[in-house]
């Protein structure tokens, strides 16, 4: 991943052929061309997994309970996952040093990463989990094609092209809702069955859980401040997309007054 960042996306796909100025930007704009790249066929093989074994009660199941196909494709999937974490971390603080940028979302990006190879690292460890994580990630990758896109049209901008506001008119009202649905409602609503299953279930003693009660409540904790996390990012978008309408009209008066 490394390789294709540093020899293909940043400077044949984002200064070549799309003639980004060699900015943080245009850093920026490449580490989304690979983000695409690694959430797509992420997306079509979690999707895979979830369908062949589609239950709630395999949240916290041992990997030995499934099919030695369903194993073998998750435990790609959940190389490939960290592997992809780990380039964005490194490429994010390189960018950070030697561009100094002053992306607000910086942080918050470097914290998630950090949250979802624990998880990862602990699935791995434990041979348990597998399920709820193919869950998640399937959550977290399913926008991540049409933010990148978008991300990459403000890069674009900033490097004084026209084209991208054209696109941004049209994906920014349909990719604000659809984030904000799937973080702010759909999320919530899965995190609260995690949080069942891996905690009050295994408190009970019931249900299949095969992870030990504290690292569920540290998933469950990692699962929640990754919602409270997408929250100020997912008003951002709906607002992008036009739909706090009132604050239209709000600046109209001001400038009129």
């Amino acid at each position: 991943m490394l390789g294709v960042r540093n020899l293909v996306a940043h400077p044949i796909i984002v200064l070549k052929l799309l003639k980004f100025p060699d900015t943080y930007g245009s850093s920026s704009a490449a580490s989304s061309f690979v983000a695409i790249m690694f959430s797509v066929p992420v997306c079509f093989a979690t999707y895979r997994l979830l369908y062949m074994q589609g239950s709630f009660d395999n949240i916290g199941t041992r990997m030995s309970a499934f099919s030695d196909e369903w194993n073998e494709l998750t435990s790609t999937t959940l190389v490939y996952t960290c592997a992809y974490m780990i380039q964005d971390t490194l490429m994010m603080i390189r960018d950070e040093i030697r561009y100094e940028s002053d992306d607000p979302y910086l942080h918050s990006y470097l914290l998630h990463h950090a949250g979802c190879l624990i998880y990862l690292s602990m699935v791995h460890y434990y041979s348990a989990g597998a399920y709820g994580v193919m869950v998640l990630i399937f959550m977290g990758e399913v926008t991540n094609p049409v933010q990148n896109l978008i991300n990459i049209c403000h890069q674009g901008i900033k490097g004084g092209k026209s084209w991208p506001r054209a696109v941004l008119r049209v994906v920014n009202p349909i990719f604000g809702l659809f984030f904000a649905v799937v973080r702010l409602v759909v999320a919530p609503l899965y995190a609260g069955v995690f949080t069942h299953e891996l905690i009050v279930k295994k408190y009970r003693g019931e249900g299949a859980s095969d992870v030990p009660i504290w690292v569920g409540m540290l998933w469950c904790t990692l699962i929640w401040l990754t919602i409270r996390g997408s929250l100020p990012f997912a008003i951002e978008k709906l607002r992008d997309g036009g739909f706090f309408f009132w604050e239209k009209g709000e600046k109209k008066v001001e400038k009129s007054s």
